[in-house]
């Protein structure tokens, strides 16, 4: 029993160390998109996954899975259903 433990706690370590070593020689790199629409009384801007803004009205982002908007007139977030 005892060696076991012992042979799959070596496992355990053997293969956080075989993962680490690989995050560390090839991290994972993530993008984001950013967006700025201008507005009248200022810009407003967004990031996401994926963005698009147009002047004047404001912009439209993916963050998660959701696709949400800022617009120039409510600088407020709101989903889009």
């Amino acid at each position: 029993m005892k060696k076991a433990a012992i042979a799959s706690t070596l496992a355990i370590c053997v293969g956080l160390c075989v993962a680490t070593f690989v995050v560390l020689i090839k991290p994972l790199t993530v993008y984001a998109a950013t967006c700025t629409a201008q507005c009248q009384t200022g810009s407003v801007s967004c990031t996401g996954d994926e963005c698009s803004a147009t002047d004047g009205v404001g912009c439209k982002y993916t963050t998660g899975g959701k696709v949400k908007e800022k617009k120039c007139d409510i600088a407020e977030e709101l989903e889009i259903q």
